[in-house]
């Protein structure tokens, strides 16, 4: 188990219908530095539009589907707000997020929001549409969180504990825990601009591929369907939910200046005794997951 569930939680649903299909994910050795283009840059600090410290925060110098023109500032920032980007973001905004109360708001013929949301709750899980994927939750932060490589506020929540007590507690039926998988996309693969762990079932192949992961505490490459990742195994005695992060263990390992472009599954070990981490360099990670037969249509 990630660990327990005795966090109180408030559900959020919302259905949406996300435009533009991300483009194919490109495998790249993780394990291999020489392998990766210099697709990433160091963003200015303090941060231009916050005025804070912003210390090692990279960002990606091209993505396929995030349309935000400042990629190191997040949804709050003018620019980016006006994309399509940030409209999950601006939903939740829009809605109310400080507050106890029910949002009802149908903006289009395939857009409707139906949002439950209680003050002290940082984030959100979501029912989404996309183009590319059959329907399915989405755990979304809150507060303005850029994604996998925003360094100081990724973590303010354990969003991946939140998406696993989602899929635990909120969804119904709840998602076997042997079939959970967690994913986030890298920078360069996402659509939208505000940090999201899609909740899904790994698909044939990812099972097998992780329980033959050594128990060694150490990263070691992992080829399943095709994909290239570098994978970990850890006990859940000391992470890394709710010890040290899936973001943090993949950063500390292969460094900032790589985080806008890994992609990260998450999963749970066969006998429950601890967590499964891989981490793609630019791989569609919301694609790797199953959402067939798991949720009705919205």
């Amino acid at each position: 188990m990630f660990r327990s569930l005795a966090v109180v939680g408030a559900a959020l649903a919302l259905t949406l219908t996300l435009a533009g299909a991300p483009a194919p994910a490109q495998d790249v050795d993780l394990a291999d530095p020489a392998a990766k283009p210099k697709a990433t840059q160091l963003c200015p600090d303090p941060n231009p539009l916050t005025k804070q410290a912003d210390p090692g925060h990279y960002f990606a110098t091209q993505t396929s589907g995030d349309k935000s023109p400042n990629q190191c500032n997040s949804c709050a920032d003018p620019k980016n707000n006006a994309t399509s980007s940030c409209a999950v973001y601006n939903v939740l905004r829009k809605c109310g997020i400080t507050k106890t109360n029910r949002c009802v708001e149908k903006t289009s013929p395939f857009s409707k929001y139906n949002i439950y949301v209680g003050s002290y709750l940082r984030y959100a899980l979501a029912q989404i549409s996309p183009q590319t994927t059959s329907c399915h939750f989405v755990v979304f932060a809150v507060d303005p969180v850029i994604g996998v490589e925003d360094v100081q506020h990724r973590g303010e929540q354990n969003f991946w504990d939140h998406a696993f007590y989602a899929s635990q507690k909120i969804i119904s039926p709840a998602i076997d825990p042997q079939s959970l998988g967690l994913a986030i996309n890298p920078a360069t693969k996402r659509g939208q601009h505000q940090l999201h762990i899609h909740i899904g079932k790994l698909k044939p192949g990812y099972r097998t591929a992780l329980e033959k992961l050594p128990r060694d505490n150490d990263f070691h490459s992992v080829q399943v369907n095709g994909k290239t990742y570098s994978g970990i195994y850890m006990p859940d005695d000391f992470g890394p939910i709710p010890g040290l992060s899936p973001f943090e263990l993949v950063s500390k390992r292969y460094g900032e200046k790589n985080m806008p472009l890994e992609g990260l599954i998450v999963a749970n070990s066969k006998d429950g005794k601890g967590t499964y981490v891989l981490a793609g360099l630019n791989v569609t990670t919301e694609l790797e997951l199953d959402y067939s037969g798991t949720f009705p249509p919205p």
